[in-house]
């Protein structure tokens, strides 16, 4: 049977034990709210991101509902000139001509043409949306190659990709 000394040591080694396994669990607990800490930054970081792309892709829904109409209507009016012109002349078919040659459009890009019934001017509707409208002598400038096909001549830069959760570890 262990003497009361004895006992009294063997508590106190494991009082010593304890104590440094409680200091090694404090410090444990010190690095894991640092971690915590900074993924609550993190976090921070990419609500905000998250924000500022929901802001970017509303107002890029509402420049595509914007487009959208502005192809509705382009192409209605493309309709009613389409069916208003079945018969053009000669000469109304040179004024067209001209007018493609006045502003750089190559005749693959034209969506649609015809003239004005009341102006007697060529209207042209290209494959990138731009309506334009010519006079015989009328000095214009030419059209973007974008404005005439509709192909960017610029290439985006693709887009920056945050961090994943599991790299942040």
């Amino acid at each position: 049977m262990p003497t009361p000394e004895e006992i009294l040591v063997k508590g106190q080694e494991k009082l010593k034990a304890d104590q440094a396994t409680l200091k090694t669990a404090q410090g444990k607990l010190k690095t894991d709210q640092g971690k915590l800490k900074t993924d609550l930054v993190l976090l921070g970081d990419d609500q905000a991101a998250l924000k500022e792309g929901l802001k970017k892709l509303k107002a890029g829904q509402e420049e595509l509902i914007l487009v959208q109409e502005k192809f509705a209507k382009l192409q209605a009016e493309t309709d009613l000139m389409a069916n208003e012109n079945e018969g053009l002349t000669e000469e109304q078919e040179e004024l067209i001509n001209d007018a493609c040659e006045a502003y750089g459009i190559a005749k693959k890009h034209v969506l649609s043409a015809g003239i004005d019934p009341l102006t007697g001017a060529a209207v042209i509707v290209t494959n990138g949306g731009s309506k334009v409208r010519y006079l015989d002598g009328d000095e214009v400038e030419a059209l973007s190659a974008q404005a005439v096909s509709g192909i960017p001549t610029q290439k985006k830069a693709p887009a920056k990709r945050g961090l994943n959760r599991a790299s942040r570890k």
